[in-house]
């Protein structure tokens, strides 16, 4: 990501997570005070990796969701402005004849024929059942002594996030992943 005042380049931060403007400027010790225009500080995503969660943000954006509710008013206004910086969504702002803005409530939302390669490459963010057995498959491997009795009993979806349900002698569990392809075991209870 490339901090840019009026165009040219100040400084450049290796991630792939959403950051504001001002973090960015904090991050990288800029001088606000030696900048005439803070208007003029923008955000360069190019280059910029889709995540997972990325993918499934696109994957569901729409101008208003189910229950009636504006993109606007859903996602931080970094994360559509990456978005739309990259190519991956494309926000209509409608302009009045008079020339003046109409306001947010007004504008639409479309992800682009790019930002829609990008998704289905990453499958929208959403790991396959398959991926998620080889995940606990590796997490047992790599625990083998504590984990060789372990007995998956069902593998679920929930909330777009895989679940299995598991016991040993003694234990009833709980896996998910936690968003960085690890599995977190928990603790249910006894049996």
């Amino acid at each position: 990501m490339k901090l840019k005042y009026d165009g040219k380049v100040i400084g450049t931060i290796a991630t792939n997570h959403s950051m504001s403007i001002e973090d960015a400027i904090e991050l990288l010790e800029v001088n606000v005070d030696d900048y005439a225009d803070y208007e003029l500080f923008s955000m360069d995503w190019s280059g910029y990796d889709l995540s997972h969660e990325d993918a499934q943000k696109l994957g569901r954006i729409t101008t208003r969701d189910e229950a009636g509710t504006h993109f606007t008013q859903i996602y931080d206004v970094e994360w559509l402005t990456k978005m739309e910086t990259v190519g991956y969504i494309k926000i209509n702002r409608p302009i009045h004849q008079t020339g003046i803005p109409y306001g947010q409530e007004e504008w639409t939302v479309e992800v682009t024929p790019e930002g829609i390669e990008a998704g289905e490459e990453m499958n929208w963010g959403e790991d396959s059942k398959e991926d998620f057995e080889e995940m606990i498959r590796d997490f047992k491997a790599d625990h083998a002594e504590e984990m060789e009795d372990l007995v998956i009993d069902e593998i679920t979806l929930e909330d777009g996030k895989w679940t299995a349900t598991a016991h040993d002698a003694k234990t009833t569990y709980s896996l998910t992943d936690d968003g960085t392809g690890n599995i977190v075991i928990n603790y249910i209870g006894t049996r």
